[in-house]
């Protein structure tokens, strides 16, 4: 489910009403879903960019392990980027994301792991896809999809429940 989640529709509301706005559902889209193991051969759903948007997979189904996106061949590094905002409820260390599939973390150093406070210490015009913030609080991860590097074309998300396990 998806919904236009900017900044300018959610700044001026109050805890209760914040949490009103994200449950209603009735203003949500539903993007159908098909699982594949390549993102080139699963379904495509647009968005338009300069926009915020808070996707979830499913009512009651917030959690992932894994998450796969493939960002169009034809987005361009001068084309405006897309935030997302994803709930979840289980209790996650950390997102990691990387500017490739099938990857792992082994350390913070990897050129195309991107650390979950990367959305807090770069600057709005030098983000690139994958960049992101873990708000563990609220419970939900924030991350950018652009097209401004070659390494922004795919991304994998892995949730990490506990590092050391």
């Amino acid at each position: 489910m998806v919904r236009q989640y900017d900044d300018s529709m959610t700044s001026g509301l109050d805890a209760t009403q914040l949490a009103a706005f994200q449950k209603d559902t009735s203003a949500y889209s539903i993007v159908q879903w098909k699982a594949k193991n390549n993102p080139e051969n699963a379904w495509a759903a647009p968005f338009v960019t300069g926009h915020k948007y808070r996707i979830y997979w499913s009512i009651g189904e917030l959690n992932w392990t894994e998450m796969k996106i493939e960002v169009a061949r034809t987005w361009k590094p001068t084309d405006k980027q897309i935030l997302f905002n994803q709930p979840y409820t289980d209790n996650y260390e950390n997102v990691d994301f990387f500017g490739y599939y099938n990857k792992t973390w082994t350390s913070d150093t990897d050129p195309l792991y991107y650390p979950k406070t990367t959305l807090d210490v770069a600057t709005k015009s030098t983000w690139l896809s994958g960049y992101n913030k873990l708000d563990m609080t609220a419970k939900e991860i924030n991350y950018v999809i652009n097209g401004k590097t070659a390494s922004s074309k795919t991304l994998q998300a892995n949730s990490v429940k506990c590092r050391a396990n």
